[in-house]
């Protein structure tokens, strides 16, 4: 499809690449998935951007030249025609940064429109950002009530929920600001979700009968999810409210960080 035989096509390890993305907002890179969208939907690097080899050409478009941009695949080899075409069409920073296969962290599952489909009843920015605030809001009791079955994690839950409530307060204000309304944001069928659009109670059953490394794991994959939804959200609202989501999705990058760490350190 696109010769890169016999080309320099610019690259960067996957290690070099994933300290990039764990040291920059998503805002200031871009981070494109070339692979077909089934493949996509099986697992993926958080907040990447699904635009499949063959689709690229029409939709380049969409891909923002000024910024740095990162393409993978599975083993590198569509990265790199991707890369080729990019560089080809005016891309000055575009690298080729392998396959999913390299890379060493959790991944973000499922496709964007059937991960977002809790949002489905959100319509205008204000209900967005309601629907977020119950989910963090979710999120917030779920960690304490983790803090209080595993005693030995209690400091750290704790902390996450604190993490929680900070959003859910912040978001709260955006929402009395976009709806000029006063009181607890509402949106009807979100209560009882958290983060990434899970049930909390069916969660917490889960939890109760799990060991603590089983519900470490869970909550990264959760805050991994979270992370690349509220990316996806922000994108599709647009405007002022897209700040917001981006802002979540960075916070929730550094709770999946604070829960791999904890996850590891229970593995050794």
């Amino acid at each position: 499809m696109f010769e890169s035989f016999f080309k320099s096509v610019p690259r960067w390890t996957m290690g070099r690449a994933r300290q990039h993305i764990e040291a920059h907002k998503l805002d200031e890179y871009n981070l494109i998935d070339v692979r077909q969208p089934e493949e996509y939907a099986e697992g993926h690097i958080p907040g990447a951007t699904s635009i499949p080899l063959g689709e690229l050409p029409a939709r380049i478009g969409e891909i923002d030249r000024s910024k740095l941009t990162l393409v993978y695949c599975r083993s590198g080899g569509r990265a790199g025609n991707g890369t080729v075409l990019l560089t080809q069409s005016g891309f000055a920073q575009a690298h080729n940064i392998g396959g999913i296969m390299e890379w060493n962290g959790l991944v973000a599952s499922g496709a964007p429109e059937a991960g977002m489909a809790v949002y489905d009843a959100a319509h205008k920015p204000e209900e967005y950002v309601a629907l977020a605030w119950a989910m963090e809001e979710g999120a917030r009791l779920f960690y304490l009530e983790l803090g209080e079955r595993f005693t030995e994690l209690t400091a750290m839950f704790e902390t996450m929920a604190a993490g929680e409530e900070h959003h859910r307060d912040q978001l709260a204000e955006l929402y009395h600001e976009l709806s000029g309304q006063t009181g607890e944001p509402a949106l009807e069928g979100a209560a009882g979700l958290m983060e990434g659009g899970i049930d909390r109670e069916a969660a917490l059953a889960w939890a109760r009968q799990r060991e603590a490394v089983d519900v470490l794991e869970f909550a990264a994959t959760m805050e991994a999810n979270a992370h690349d939804r509220y990316i996806h959200v922000g994108r599709a609202v647009g405007g002022a409210t897209e700040r917001a989501f981006v802002d979540l999705a960075e916070a929730e990058k550094v709770h999946l960080g604070q829960l791999m760490q904890a996850f590891g350190q229970r593995l050794g």
